[in-house]
This record gives structure tokens, C-alpha cells and sequence, in this order.
């Protein structure tokens, strides 16, 4: 049987804040890897994906657009896209997505695993203000926090100067 995990699950994705993108942005579109397991196919196949909304405080249309998940013909692996949105708001508050990939007619949702629901999952955090990024303290792997092995853990103690130096001389991952 077919099914579709997210790669990197239950991470919070990076670039969605606005308060380290240059000046102007209004949007950003997030990309997230979508592999599949089961035999290939020799036509394109529709990833869903569905927002889980008892976790979700960004509003559809207004903070973001989900495009649409395609796995190509013969291909294992694309990518869950959404478009985050710079609304007034997000100053004063972050915005939480909760993205699930749901069955559709080309993919089940049977992964066979314990973390079933980690597997299929990925949280987007859409905010417009400067302060540490969670991964500063440690990373999201498997949907648990692992302390001790985020950015701090190269690059010293939190301060802002120091994560404005580290965007302006690594950048901001696309």
C-alpha cells in the first residue's frame, strides 16, 4: 500500500519570520520534502494535505496558502508548499500551522510505525519579531525537543547582534 510522510517531521519550519527576511517582504513560500513509500507510478499523484485545526491559529487565505502536493510520475519524493503572509498582527503574535497529510485516492494514511502521526505532521510558525529561534537551544527531531544541539551549541550564548550576524553571513535557508 501506498503512503506519503513528511521528511523532516514536526519541525517548525524555518523563514517564517518576517522580522529576519530584507525589507518589503510581504510573503515567503515555505517548502517542507513529501516522500512517498510503495511501488512508483507512471502518472502524477495528489499528496492532501489538511490543516489540523484545533492546533492551527493562522487563518487560511489571510496568513497563508497551501499549494498543491504533486508526486510526479516515477518520482518518490516533492514537496508540500505553503505561501506565509506579513499581516500587521503577526508584530505582536506568532501564528501557528498544523499541516497533516491526509488519505487521498493515490495514498493511504497507513504508515507503519510508532509515530505514525509525527510521520505525517509538520507545524509552521508564521511571526514578524526578532528574539532567539527555537533552534538556538536544540532542534526538533521526531516530534520531541533535543536540547543542546541547536545553533547555541555553535555559535555561543543568544544575543540579537549575534543571530542578525549569523542571517547576514549564512543567510536564511530557501
Amino acid at each position: 500500500q501506498n503512503t506519503a510522510k513528511v521528511d523532516k517531521p514536526c519541525g517548525v519550519l524555518p523563514l517564517s519570520n518576517f522580522a529576519y527576511q530584507p525589507p518589503g517582504t510581504t510573503q515567503g513560500i515555505l517548502r517542507a520534502s513529501v516522500s512517498i513509500t510503495g511501488r512508483l507510478a507512471n502518472y502524477d499523484r495528489t499528496v492532501n494535505i489538511r490543516v489540523v485545526a484545533d492546533s492551527t491559529t493562522a487563518v487560511a487565505g489571510e496568513d497563508y496558502e497551501i499549494l498543491p502536493t504533486t508526486i510526479k510520475a516515477g518520482a518518490v519524493k516533492d514537496s508540500v508548499r505553503v505561501i506565509v503572509k506579513k499581516t500587521p498582527g503577526l508584530k505582536n503574535q506568532k501564528k501557528r500551522l498544523l499541516l497533516e497529510i491526509a488519505p487521498s485516492a493515490d495514498f493511504s494514511s497507513n504508515i507503519n510505525t510508532d509515530a505514525q502521526t509525527t510521520l505525517r505532521r509538520l507545524m509552521i510558525e508564521i511571526a514578524d519579531k526578532g528574539g532567539k529561534p527555537e533552534n538556538w537551544d536544540g532542534i526538533f527531531a521526531f516530534g520531541f525537543f533535543v536540547k543542546g544541539i541547536g545553533l547555541g551549541e555553535v555559535f555561543g550564548p543568544y544575543s540579537d547582534v549575534k543571530f542578525q550576524l549569523v542571517i547576514q553571513v549564512f543567510g536564511t535557508p530557501n
